[in-house]
């Protein structure tokens, strides 16, 4: 659910060995049913697979994926809500903080997988995708234990070249993603520049570090273990490994697109208050992010 560009990737790969839907935008579907996906990059092939603009007539499925904007995800739980059946695993690899819990909402703690992905993908328009980079796959439970379905899933995914590890609690690799996100995302988007600039001015790699500080300040008020100064490291990892990148929250206000601001410095904020930890940088960076969208035009 959500055939973007990680989303159709992933479909790619896996249509290989198993039967796969993609649900997603009309001229993409369209696209996809006249010629095949094309995927580029570290994925070379062009796909037959079924594509669709919605689940109306889909049976429940084994394991739905959602790969949609973190806003996005309330919206396509009803959307797809005939694909889901009483054992139907949903299973996230979104962007920020709190996906998870609506997914097990909705199905129970049981089936709902958390996940995360480094894999990088471009979306060149309907039908082609880029396949920019290989990363690591990490899914796991919103809570020990794993289930032995959490194992499948991952053999599945690296069996289709996307090698995949599970992880008894997913949240720590959660939490450390949105450190990441939290630290480069918006900055980049208000300041209008790519990754590695955060790391040339210091005033920028102060803030990331202090962002990053922050999440990990936070992340612990949940119970989360996390070593002091991991994910302030892990950022200016990815800022360096990605200084040519422009984020994607860049590339979402460049384009005068909503942002995903509210699931990683608003979720961040939010959990903050309830646990009485201050995160004055990821409040400010927050603000003024919303303040950018608020003079732009944007699809919800």
């Amino acid at each position: 659910m959500g055939a973007g560009a990680i989303g159709s990737m992933l479909g790619a790969r896996l249509a290989d060995e198993h039967d796969v839907t993609l649900i997603g935008r009309e001229a993409h579907v369209r696209a996809i049913r006249e010629r095949g996906l094309e995927v580029t990059g570290h994925t070379q092939r062009t796909v037959d697979v079924d594509a669709r603009t919605d689940a109306h007539e889909l049976d429940p499925a084994d394991v739905v994926f959602l790969t949609v904007k973190a806003y996005q995800t309330e919206q396509a739980l009803a959307d797809v809500e005939p694909a889901i059946g009483p054992n139907t695993f949903l299973a996230t690899l979104q962007n920020g903080l709190g996906n998870l819990e609506q997914l097990a909402r909705r199905v129970g703690e049981s089936h709902a997988i958390g996940g995360t992905t480094s894999h990088g993908c471009l979306f060149h328009g309907p039908g082609r995708v880029e396949h920019t980079g290989v990363g690591d796959t990490v899914i796991g439970p919103i809570a020990p234990p794993d289930r032995p379905a959490h194992h499948q899933l991952a053999e599945a995914l690296t069996e289709a070249g996307i090698e995949a590890e599970v992880a008894a609690d997913i949240r720590p690799q959660l939490w450390a993603k949105a450190a990441v996100n939290a630290a480069i995302n918006p900055a980049t988007a208000i300041a209008g520049l790519p990754n590695g600039a955060l790391l040339d001015v210091d005033e920028l790699e102060r803030l990331l570090e202090a962002a990053a500080r922050e999440v990990e300040d936070v992340a612990r008020s949940e119970g989360i273990e996390v070593e002091e100064g991991a994910w302030v490291d892990r950022a200016r990892t990815v800022a360096k490994q990605t200084a040519r990148n422009r984020s994607s929250m860049l590339q979402d206000v460049e384009r005068g697109r909503r942002t995903e601001i509210d699931a990683i410095c608003g979720r961040v904020v939010e959990v903050a208050r309830r646990n009485g930890v201050p995160v004055p940088r990821n409040q400010t960076l927050h603000g003024l992010v919303k303040g950018i969208e608020a003079t732009r035009t944007y699809d919800g």
